[in-house]
């Protein structure tokens, strides 16, 4: 699974946080991210909020708060995105990290996509290989 760190300090960032992305694939064998992860190392504590939710906020699609019964919330800040739950995990997404968290998860989704389609074009090819009696 690929991580990306953002660091605090860096171009002003207030905290260190990691983000990953929970993908799975559909009967086309397409791959789609299911959500998206953030982990707070300090306070050891990580959040999944649901990709089809937080991509209209990467591409500045809402504008509206969001709230579910679980205790998500994720409104707009004046400097970027603010995540939250009820378990004491807060969070804000500066507007350069939800551009880089947008990049990063089109690179991802391209990068399995590839390699699922290299798998797919080897399995084919072995297969019509042994139906045709020649093995290598």
């Amino acid at each position: 699974m690929d991580i990306l760190r953002f660091k605090e300090g860096f171009k002003n960032w207030k905290t260190s946080y990691d983000v990953e992305f929970e993908f799975g694939y559909d009967g086309n064998l397409s791959k789609r991210i299911s959500s998206i992860i953030f982990y707070l190392p300090r306070a050891g504590k990580r959040l999944a909020v649901p990709w089809k939710i937080f991509q209209d906020y990467i591409h500045n699609e809402s504008e509206l708060s969001y709230a579910d019964s679980t205790g998500l919330c994720i409104k707009r800040a004046v400097n970027g995105l603010y995540i939250s739950d009820s378990k004491f995990f807060s969070l804000v997404v500066q507007k350069d990290q939800l551009d880089a968290i947008g990049i990063a998860a089109r690179r991802t989704l391209e990068n399995v996509s590839v390699s699922v389609e290299n798998i797919l074009k080897e399995f084919t090819s072995d297969n019509s290989v042994r139906k045709g009696g020649i093995r290598a």
